[in-house]
Formats: structure tokens, C-alpha cells, sequence
């Protein structure tokens, strides 16, 4: 699997993961892209390391201080809500690709959610956006206390509906509260699975690639934005390297000057 944190613009990339040489080849051509770092392997629990919004929050946090005076916008096809309060942890096993959002906000066990000399929660409910979660309507949906908190959420649904002006209408509504800076998190499933089927957990429907775009280069192009994670692309799901293509041009896309 591949993640990419974007941070400011330095003109080279690398990748430790396997399978990601044809996207940083042409990740290294386009000159306004930012440095990008693929996921580690987790010898430990023998799975890539995925936790990408708990993990940029938390080096977030240790580059610029108070994790909860800080907001985040969460552009994903799965609110990744799962934690002990919403699931059987003695039936099931969970993966902590489910968890991402729950372990930012502060739900989980302690080993993934308090950090030494670091307050918990990293961000607080009332500055989370989830933008493109595609399950929620279901009937077995499987976090619907998500519902019941305070953050903005904003479904693949209302997305499709709304278009990009009105969904960014959102999201700086709940951003202007405070005014505070903010992460973007980014999973390449927010993506139609006809688009982008190179995911672990593909599915449909999914925001518009030109919506997606303008999105997401608009949240970029904020000064009070800090910075994005993008996952989670499986390149052995793209053998022939095309879809690393079109990830990196929308990314080319999303960080191109305005």
C-alpha cells in the first residue's frame, strides 16, 4: 500500500514501498509536486501501515504544538470510525485502517490514542469535516455513532449533489468557527472504484474526479492548510502503472499554482 504526506513543495520523491516506481518516476517530472513518502511495513503485525490520519496528526502535532487547536478535513470513501465502543472487540478483530478517525479524535485503546506528554484527543470533534463517505445510508452501516457527534459530514451522496462549490461552502463554514489550521487527509477510495480500483477497499459511488479536484486544490491553496496525507494505493492492483498515472496527474492537478 502507498501513502503520500504533502508538505511544502521540494522538487524530488522517493519511495521505499515496492510496486511504486512508475507513479514516483512521474511524480518526479511534475515540478510543483510536493516530496512524497510512501507507507513502512509493519514487520510487527506483517501488514503496511496505514493509520495515515492519527499518524500525520501526530507528527503534526510535534511540528507545531496544541493538536487540538488544529482542525482536519477528511476526504475518504469510509469515515474510519470504528472503535471499542461501536464493535466487539472480542469477536472480530479490527484493523486499524478502519480507526483512522476514531483514534484522531481520541477513541480507541490507549496504546494508539494517548501519547506521552501529548493531550489527547489529537483533534476535537467540532473541527473534523468527513467528506465522501459512501456506507453511511446503509442499513448495517457499521459506525452510526458517528452520527451523533459533532462533526461535519458530508456523504458521498450530498457531494454528488451538492458539487464542489457547495460542499467547500461547508467546510469553511465549520473551519471559520475557529479559524484554526487544518490537515487534509485523502484516501484515494473517495474515487469511484471504476476510476480508481487500485485500493484496498474499493466501492461505488464516489465524488467526480473534476469535484474531487477542485476540492481538494482549493483546501491546498488556503493558507491555513498545513498540509495533506494522501492513501492508500495498492500498485499491485496496477500492473501496468496506468492508474499511478492518473494519481499523480490529479495530484499535479490538486497542487498546481492559482
Amino acid at each position: 500500500m502507498w501513502s503520500i504526506l504533502i508538505g511544502p513543495p521540494i522538487a524530488r520523491s522517493r519511495s521505499r514501498a515496492p510496486g511504486c516506481a512508475t507513479a514516483t518516476r512521474y511524480a518526479a517530472s511534475i515540478s510543483n509536486l510536493p516530496k512524497l513518502l510512501p507507507a513502512r511495513w509493519d514487520g510487527a503485525s506483517s501488514r503496511w501501515s496505514s493509520a495515515a490520519t492519527a499518524r500525520s496528526c501526530l507528527a503534526h502535532w510535534l511540528l507545531h504544538g496544541d493538536p487540538v487547536r488544529w482542525a482536519l478535513v477528511h476526504v475518504d470513501g469510509h469515515s474510519d470510525f470504528r472503535h471499542p465502543g461501536n464493535y466487539d472487540i472480542n469477536a472480530s478483530l479490527g484493523a486499524v485502517a478502519g480507526m483512522d478517525l476514531a483514534l484522531a479524535t481520541g477513541r480507541g485503546e490507549p496504546l494508539l490514542t494517548d501519547w506521552p506528554e501529548i493531550a489527547s484527543p489529537l483533534v476535537a470533534d467540532e473541527q473534523v469535516i468527513q467528506i465522501g463517505e459512501r456506507e453511511n445510508r446503509d442499513p448495517d452501516f457499521a459506525w452510526p455513532d458517528i452520527n451523533s457527534t459533532a462533526m461535519t459530514l458530508i456523504d458521498v451522496f450530498a457531494v454528488r449533489e451538492l458539487g464542489a462549490a457547495k460542499v467547500l461552502e461547508k467546510t469553511w463554514t465549520t473551519l471559520a468557527r475557529t479559524g484554526w489550521p487544518y490537515w487534509v487527509h485523502f484516501d484515494v477510495d473517495a474515487l469511484d472504484q471504476t476510476v480508481m480500483p487500485a485500493v484496498d477497499s474499493p466501492g461505488s459511488p464516489g465524488i467526480d474526479p473534476d469535484d474531487l479536484v477542485a476540492i481538494l486544490a482549493a483546501l491546498m491553496a488556503d493558507p491555513r492548510c498545513t498540509g495533506m496525507d494522501m492513501t492508500i494505493f495498492d500498485p499491485d492492483l496496477d500492473p501496468t502503472g496506468e492508474l499511478a498515472v492518473l494519481l499523480v496527474s490529479l495530484l499535479g492537478q490538486i497542487y498546481a499554482p492559482r
